[in-house]
Parts: C-alpha cells; sequence; structure tokens
C-alpha cells in the first residue's frame, strides 16, 4: 500500500512547470486555429495538434483547478500572512460565507504557492486509532482488514471503510499547514449532518500551559472530486517551537490518500507518541459521529484526547447489531476495555438474543478485560410520544436483563452504562435537573452538545473502570466465526474499486436519513384538516404587517432602503415560530420555500430550511423537543407534505401547545399544519397575542446581530439561541440577525426603531471591523435613543472566535473599539445604556478550553444553549421596568 501512496503522490499538486508548459499550450494551440486559416494547405496537421494541444491543456487546467481550489484573489490573502493579523479584514464572518477563506485560523483552497510544496503522505507522519496494522487492509484508512469482507455484511464493510475515530499525530512549526484529501465516497453531508462533521478534517494543538488539547482549524472544502481537495490551515505561529498537532480524520467518509504540508516550516512525526492499551468501542451511528459538527468534537474523539488513550471507533451507522462477524475482528485487538453500545440499531428481541453470546464470545479470548454494556441515548420524543418511550424502556431492559444473567453466571468483570445518564450538562450550560433537553438534532443523533454530554460522563466512569491498565492484557488466538451469513453472490475479495461498497455506502447514509424518520411520510393526507398558519393561526417574531411575503421580517418599503443583501436575508423567518393548540395524536406540515432547499458547508439543511417542532410539557412548565422535518420540498416555489409526528400521548382537557420553528436561512412562502381528519381542531394558542409580537403580554426584544443571531451553524431552528431564550424568558425575541451584514447600518434602524421593544441589543461586532465599530456606533445609539428615550440598549461585543486562545487581536481590538465608543457615550450622559464585554468569555462558560463553534466563529447547538443559558440569566437585570 505504501508504494500505491507514492505513485498517486504527484496527483496531489501540480508542479510548476505543468502549470506554466499549460499555458504555453494554449497560447499554440490558439495560434496555431489562427495559423489555420492563413494556410489551409497544413490544415490537417495543424487540426491534429491542436486537438492534441487542446487536450492536454484542459487536462492540466482540470488537474489545477481540483487542487488549487476557487478564486485567484484567495492568493493575495493567504500569500501574506500578516493578512490574518495586521490587516483588519472587513468582517472575519465575510471570509466564513463569502470568500471561503480564513475564518478564525483556517483557509480552503490552497493559493499558488502550494503548487511548489512538497508533500507528506499522512501515514508518514504518524496515523493513529485504527486497531489494525496497514498491512492488512485496502487502506492505512480503514477501520477493519481486508479479511472483514468475508465475515461482515456490505453495509458493515462498506462503513469500515470511513475513517472515523482515526487521526494523525505531528509536530511542526508551520504557519499554515495544507492539507490534500482525495476521498473515497461522493457523500459530503447529509440532511442533519453538516459537511465540516460528515467529511471534514478537524486540527487541534497541544497547549502546555493547560494540558489538554485546543481547537485550532477545521477544513472547509470537504466535497470530493476525483483529484482531491486541498485545505489550509493557518496554526498562527510566530515563532520556530515545534507544536504538537492532532488531525482528526472524517467520520463518514473514507481516504484514497491524505498528504499534508507546511508554509514557514516543517512538519516532522511526534517520535514521543506512546498510548495505553485502546478502548474498543462497538457502537452505532452515534458512536460513529452522527451528527458532531466536526470530528473533534464526536464523543469517542473527545474521550481520546481528555483520557489520553486511543479509543477505536467501530461505530457502523444502522448496523451496529452484536454481530459475531464484526467481534471476530475485535477480539484479535488487545484491548483496555470493550465498550458495546448497540441499542439504537436493534430491537428489545435481538438484545435479549445476541448480549449474552457476543459477551462470551469476547471472554474466548479477554477472560478478565472489562466489557461495558451501554444503554441507548434517551430519545428526544419518548416524552411525548409513548411507543418510543416503549420501545426504548423494552430494549434497556432486555440489556440490563443480559447484564443481570452475565453477573449471575460469574462474570465480574461486566459493567453497565445506563442511558438516562449520558444527556446530563453542567449548569453553565443549562439547567437541566429533570433532564428535559434533548441535544439532539432529530431525537436520536447527538449534536455537539450531545456529544460533549456523553464524553463527559464517560471521562468520570471509565477511569475507575480502567483501573491501572496500562500494560497490555493477555489474550488467547482466535477462530473464524460461523454466525453471520454474507450474500453468496459477493465477490471472493474485497477489492479498492468496488462498485457494491460505494452502493452500499450511499445506502448507509440514506439509512441515516431514515434512522430518525420513524413517521410515516407517505400516508394518505389527503383526508387530513389542513389549517392554514397565515390565515387562521398567525407567526410570533413576525414584527412588520407590511411584508412582501407574509413570513419576512422586514416591511416591504425596506427593498428600497436597505442593501440588496440586508433585504435578502430579511425574507428569511429565522426567529419565527407558529403557535397552536390541538389534541390530534399526529401532526404534519404542508410547506412551500421561495429558495431552493440546501445546506451550506457548516449548517446542515435540517436548519437552513428545515422546521422544528415543540411541545409544552405542563408538569415541568416549560417547550420540549418533539420532532424535526427530515424531509423538504423538491423545488423552489413547489409545496411539500410530511408527517412530523404521531402516536402523541393523550393531551390535557384543552388541548397541548405547540411551537413549529421556521427556517432560519430560506424564504418560506407557506405554512400549513395537518390533522388527521375527526381528531379535533387546530387554533391559535391564546398565550401569544395576534400581533406576532407580545409573549404572555410582554414586550419583545429587538436583537439585531449577525450570523451567530440568525441561528448560524445550528443543526435545527429550536436550538437557535434566540428561540430558546424566547422559550426560557417568555418574552420573545424578535430577530434581525443578517448574515455577514449586520453592520450598525442607520437603513436597518430606521425600522427598528419603529418597533416598540423592552430592549434593544445590538450584536454586530463579527461582521464589523474595529474602524467601521468606531465610525458607526455613536450615530447607531444616538438615533436609537432619539426615537426610544427610555427604552435600555444593551451593546454586545460578543462571543469569543475559537482562535482567541493563539490571536487574542481578533476578538480584542473590536472589543476595545467598542468599549471606547461606550465610554464616550456615557461620559456625554447617555443612561440605560449598557455593555456586555464578554471579557471572562461568559457567553461561552462551560469551558474555555473547549470550542463550541463549527469553524471558530458559528456557535454549535453546544455554544447556542451556553448562550442561551447565559443570558436567561442576564436580561433578566436590565427588564425590571418591563416585568
Amino acid at each position: 500500500m505504501r508504494s500505491e501512496l507514492r505513485a498517486l503522490r504527484p496527483l496531489a499538486g501540480v508542479p510548476a512547470e505543468f502549470a506554466h508548459s499549460r499555458e504555453q499550450r494554449v497560447t499554440h494551440s490558439e495560434n496555431g486555429c489562427a495559423g489555420n486559416q492563413q494556410k489551409n494547405g497544413q490544415y490537417s496537421q495543424l487540426w491534429f495538434y491542436s486537438v492534441l494541444a487542446f487536450c492536454a491543456a484542459a487536462l492540466a487546467f482540470a488537474c489545477f483547478h481540483a487542487t488549487v481550489g476557487i478564486k485567484s484573489s484567495q492568493a493575495e490573502v493567504d500569500s501574506d500572512p500578516k493578512a490574518f493579523t495586521a490587516v483588519e479584514p472587513k468582517t472575519l464572518e465575510s471570509q466564513v460565507l463569502q470568500t471561503r477563506e480564513v475564518v478564525s485560523g483556517m483557509s480552503t483552497s490552497p493559493n499558488m504557492h502550494t503548487l511548489n510544496t512538497l508533500w507528506t503522505d499522512a501515514t508518514e507522519l504518524g496515523l493513529y486509532g485504527t486497531g489494525f496494522a496497514p498491512t492488512g487492509k485496502l487502506s492505512p484508512y480503514d477501520r477493519l482488514p481486508e479479511g472483514a469482507w468475508a465475515t461482515v455484511n456490505g453495509a458493515v464493510w462498506s462503513l469500515s471503510r470511513d475513517s472515523a475515530g482515526m487521526f494523525v499525530q505531528f509536530l511542526s512549526n508551520a504557519s499554515i499547514i495544507h492539507l490534500n484529501a482525495s476521498y473515497l465516497y461522493e457523500s459530503s453531508t447529509n440532511w442533519h449532518f453538516p459537511s465540516t462533521g460528515l467529511a471534514g478534517l478537524d486540527l487541534y494543538a497541544w497547549a502546555p500551559a493547560n494540558a489538554t488539547w485546543r481547537w485550532v482549524a477545521t477544513t472547509q472544502d470537504n466535497r470530493f472530486h476525483p483529484f482531491g481537495r486541498t485545505n489550509s490551515l493557518h496554526t498562527f505561529r510566530r515563532a520556530s517551537l515545534l507544536v504538537k498537532y492532532r488531525l482528526h480524520l472524517p467520520l463518514y467518509n473514507g481516504l484514497r490518500r491524505l498528504q499534508l504540508s507546511g508554509s514557514g516550516g516543517v512538519l516532522v512525526p511526534d517520535a514521543e507518541y506512546s498510548s495505553p492499551p485502546p478502548i474498543v468501542w462497538y457502537g452505532t451511528s452515534v458512536t460513529q459521529g452522527a451528527v458532531a459538527s466536526r470530528p473533534g468534537m464526536a464523543f469517542t474523539n473527545s474521550l481520546s484526547r481528555s483520557l489520553g488513550r486511543e479509543v477505536l471507533n467501530f461505530g457502523f451507522s444502522g448496523s451496529g447489531k452484536m454481530e459475531l462477524g464484526v467481534a471476530h475482528w475485535l477480539r484479535q485487538i488487545a484491548a483496555a476495555a470493550f465498550v458495546i453500545d448497540c441499542n439504537w440499531n436493534m430491537d428489545s428481541s435481538l438484545i435479549a438474543n445476541r448480549t449474552v453470546p457476543l459477551v462470551r464470545y469476547l471472554r474466548e479470548v479477554h477472560s478478565t478485560t472489562p466489557i461495558i454494556l451501554a444503554e441507548d441515548t434517551t430519545n428526544g420524543e419518548a416524552w411525548a410520544v409513548p411507543h418510543a418511550a416503549a420501545a426504548q424502556e423494552a430494549r434497556r431492559a432486555a440489556l440490563r436483563g443480559a447484564y443481570e444473567e452475565l453477573l449471575a453466571a460469574g462474570d465480574a468483570a461486566v459493567y453497565y452504562i445506563r442511558g438516562i445518564d449520558l444527556f446530563s450538562f453542567p449548569p453553565s450550560v443549562a439547567e437541566d435537573p429533570q433532564h428535559l433537553i434533548s441535544p439532539t438534532a432529530d431525537r436520536c443523533h447527538p449534536t455537539d452538545l450531545g456529544m460533549l454530554a456523553i464524553a463527559a460522563h464517560y471521562e468520570r466512569v471509565l477511569p475507575a473502570i480502567l483501573g491501572n491498565k496500562t500494560t497490555l492484557p493477555q489474550w488467547r488466538s482466535v477462530t473464524t466465526p460461523q454466525h453471520d451469513a454474507v450474500s453468496p453472490d459477493r465477490p471472493r475479495s474485497a477489492t479498492e474499486e468496488d462498485p457494491a461498497a460505494h452502493s452500499w455506502h450511499r445506502e448507509a447514509l440514506a439509512a441515516l436519513a431514515r434512522e430518525s424518520d420513524r413517521h410515516d411520510s407517505t400516508s394518505d393526507m389527503i383526508s387530513w384538516r389542513w389549517t392554514d398558519a397565515q390565515h387562521e393561526l398567525g407567526a410570533m417574531g413576525r414584527a412588520f404587517d407590511d411584508t412582501a411575503s407574509y413570513y419576512d421580517r422586514l416591511p416591504r418599503a425596506a427593498e428600497r432602503t436597505v442593501r440588496a443583501d440586508v433585504w435578502l436575508l430579511s425574507r428569511h423567518p429565522a426567529g419565527m415560530a407558529i403557535p397552536f393548540v390541538t389534541s390530534a395524536s399526529a401532526l404534519a406540515i404542508n410547506y412551500t420555500l421561495g429558495d431552493s432547499a440546501a445546506p451550506l458547508w457548516n449548517m446542515p439543511m435540517s436548519a437552513t430550511a428545515g422546521a422544528d417542532l415543540h411541545a409544552f410539557d405542563e408538569a415541568a412548565g416549560e417547550y420540549r423537543y418533539v420532532a424535526t422535518l427530515h424531509k423538504f420540498p423538491p423545488r423552489a416555489g413547489e409545496s411539500f407534505a410530511y408527517q412530523l409526528v404521531s402516536g402523541l400521548s393523550p393531551a390535557p382537557p384543552l388541548g397541548r401547545r405547540f411551537l413549529l420553528f421556521l427556517p432560519l436561512r430560506t424564504q418560506t412562502l407557506h405554512v400549513a399544519i395537518g390533522t388527521p381528519h375527526g381528531e379535533g381542531e387546530l387554533r391559535r394558542d391564546p398565550v401569544f397575542s395576534s400581533d406576532g409580537i407580545s409573549f404572555e403580554a410582554r414586550k419583545p426584544i429587538v436583537w439585531y446581530g449577525t450570523g451567530i443571531t440568525q441561528g448560524g451553524a445550528v443543526s435545527r431552528p429550536g436550538a437557535a439561541y434566540t428561540n430558546l431564550l424566547s422559550c426560557a424568558l417568555g418574552r420573545w425575541i424578535l430577530n434581525f440577525g443578517f448574515t455577514d451584514n449586520g453592520e450598525m447600518e442607520l437603513d436597518v434602524a430606521a425600522y427598528l426603531a419603529e418597533l416598540q421593544p423592552a430592549l434593544f441589543v445590538i450584536d454586530c461586532l463579527a461582521n464589523m471591523n474595529a474602524t467601521l465599530i468606531t465610525k458607526r456606533t455613536a450615530p447607531f445609539v444616538h438615533f436609537l435613543r432619539s426615537q426610544h428615550p427610555e427604552t435600555p440598549i444593551l451593546l454586545v461585543t460578543g462571543t469569543t472566535y475559537g482562535s482567541h486562545w493563539l490571536d487574542h487581536e481578533s476578538n480584542d481590538v473590536k472589543w476595545r473599539a467598542l468599549l471606547s465608543e461606550y465610554n464616550k457615550l456615557v461620559a456625554q450622559g447617555y443612561t440605560r445604556l449598557h455593555l456586555l464585554e464578554n471579557s471572562h468569555d461568559q457567553l461561552f462558560a462551560r469551558n474555555e478550553l473547549i470550542n463550541p463553534t463549527v469553524e471558530g466563529i458559528h456557535p454549535s447547538d453546544l455554544g447556542h444553549r451556553e448562550i442561551a443559558t447565559f443570558y436567561t440569566r442576564y436580561l433578566p437585570n436590565l427588564l425590571q421596568d418591563d416585568a
């Protein structure tokens, strides 16, 4: 395999002389065509050479474009490392969303200087978390040996070629680390899984001062291309000292080849790397990493960093079913412990039949190695859907029964993990003693919020189970199992370019989407009763009546006065929700989008174009997650009906209250909610005023901000911090977040001033540089104060960038500019003006060493929950006059 990798190496970068010859050949081809018009006698010969030259030029251009990337303007920024520190960009968020350039320590698509770079194969630097020697695998990045082809089913085999849990560890003093990744599969995103999580690469650095790993950068361009994709990750290194890096590999894609290079430094293996015996984790899509926003946030990767021990990831999406054909290979690993975490992919009968045989099969080789049986994480809809709760309890009961049987048989090294304990949060993240929060994208797959909670629990319990197991355990030879049948028409051996494996992998990802889709979306809903939201229910968060489309956030007149980008973004219904009451046992949505449903590179379609259903839990006194829209209208302007949930528990006498949160980044034209015929009417919730603004007779809060305010980059609309705050405060947040376009503009302020809120929040720093902050803050505040003499105004410095520990100035220069303007305004006599400095990272208060963003700026569900938790405590102090 090593020789094969070396043979492929020239494809990773186009030499400079080749790029030059490409230009020459294009010129020669053009000259040849001109010559043909003058010298007809030489037509045939020149035609031949012209075609030949054109083909060569086309091939050169294809290689150049695939390797180099997208925009020539990027070269001007990348070529000067000072562009990321001394030169003040218009906005870091702009670089994320528009130029796809450097964002808090990262850029994508290399510039010209990488063409002359000497690439080093990742395997030569140090590939870890693999479990098996590369000589027995088709690719070093496979998780199972080649021989597993004969013992596992097609889905497991195709998924075993994903590099989940693997990492490259090396030393470097480079200011930029370039990665050239050639993917095995074409998949790069799923409806609830951003490309950064599914196919991204995630760089961490060892921070000696904190004795921990800290985030540095994540790749942006994670699309498949036959010649590979190159991303450039900025480390902000200013010294020659070698730094230890760990690069986490894609969770749901495999790698044909991965090469690294460095600008301004070297990359060398970490000669001191060592790890105690690994933990072998056999599980489902949750174990494999669905749906972490990036690989480093998958709980197995978090554990490998915090425990200082490799956690070998054998999660197989939809196919973690306690199969002996898989266990045959796992038990060949000299493991410190085995974790069996397969409940989500099995029913109670299968768990009851397979758990004990699996443990005993492992015991044939590992007589005293700890084996941990783990329940599934709590189903997010179980509290409201009895049949979902019953199915989960049956699965857990079956696993507990098997555990008790093993204990009774004298197995003293088997342990048990309760599912209820896995989603527990520290107070800084959320006050949730009753386990009411579902930190999932779709009821089962954890977001970063859920992944970190799982990791935190295992960090507490695993050290005691592992004890002092720092030496390799003794284990015996193994025999091939006769358990899991494979298709008789499969070839006798695996191949690198097997079409069947690609087909199986596509089906596995489709199954990942269906895994959450337990409701019948194809049932006949023609006879259902449909209630039009606009005319019969209304929408909360809709601040203006005279809008071009009902779900627009600014009035029709704004099209003529605000910038075009602001106007287009104002047509996204971020922060809006449909309130209603019904006793129906099932609910469906029929909606029409004004734009085609599409994900962003760092944000899945479940957030950009999805809808998110929450219901009020009378016992707990708060809204809780129920369901997420899994399918989307095929094209803009076409309506689409989908059943959100079925089998709801009986409603209270007056009906159950619901909120349906609308898409964050897609224009919405029409929404209707359906209930089965004869199950009672659906009506507006009287708790919410008909004006779309007041909630329980309280004035709203106007929040003017950036893409973070608009919801970037959560997994679903209900997880956006403004929507969380609306429910937590009992006061609606009117969301005026405009991605990359929240810039304290008076044209926008003119419309915000028409409203009568309890508080104005100005949260625009992510889209502004220090010069713009200095220029615009005072005029903006002065205008609002002229229209609202008594309304409190809160200026917010914003969240801390993920690279702040490496490059303080990216945040600090803007914070200082806002603080200076605030002090001037106070000195001028302004009152009821407040400043949230975030000087101690209060907004991301869980742990300053953990980056709760997807790519350094936009918070994941974890970051949005932390922001909401902080403001839930902070804002009531500013609203005492409007209690």
